[in-house]
């Protein structure tokens, strides 16, 4: 194949590397056209782009060769719009912290976004050994795991465009909440 399953791992990394200057010029070019999005839709288009991503993995079984295994260009359409909607939540979500939290609380604030990231990574471990096929030899072939996964992915899917969905159609009332920061 084009790289292991560990190699794909790093397709995140890149596409991160890749993005985020030209996601940075783009608010840069908005603001100054005064068409940046606040925060709110930043995030909600964020878990969009999250939701969307699992989407791909959940409709890439439809591709599947004779074993199982679906083309690799769905795992990196998938790494592509998942970085995407890290660049549109992660760097804004940091600064947004900073500028609504009290002076005296910055730090403590700070702990509570890195600490809501170890409660994901729970949420994530959960959801894997949920999707987890048991074999006895430690060997499974592709259409064994291939709905599970398929169907693992989809309901993220749901639940992140869900998400995503319920924070756009709330950002009016949180964007009168963080008052003037944008």
């Amino acid at each position: 194949g084009i790289m292991s399953a560990a190699q794909t791992n790093s397709l995140n990394s890149m596409f991160i590397i890749i993005l985020a200057i030209p996601i940075s010029m783009m608010w840069t070019w908005l603001s100054k056209k005064n068409w940046n999005p606040r925060t709110p839709y930043k995030f909600g288009l964020g878990l969009l782009f999250a939701g969307i991503s699992f989407y791909v993995l959940a409709i890439s079984g439809g591709s599947a060769n004779e074993n199982g295994f679906v083309p690799f260009t769905y795992l990196l359409l998938m790494y592509f719009l998942l970085s995407v909607g890290e660049l549109f939540m992660s760097p804004v979500g940091l600064s947004k912290m900073t500028d609504l939290a009290p002076a005296r609380l910055i730090a403590f604030i700070m702990g509570v976004w890195f600490l809501s990231s170890a409660f994901a990574f729970q949420i994530v471990g959960f959801i894997g050994k949920q999707l987890a096929i048991e074999s006895s030899d430690g060997d499974v072939n592709g259409f064994e795991t291939l709905t599970v996964y398929t169907d693992g992915f989809l309901l993220i899917a749901k639940y992140a465009i869900g998400a995503g969905l319920i924070v756009l159609v709330a950002s009016p009332i949180i964007k009168k909440l963080m008052g003037k920061v944008h």
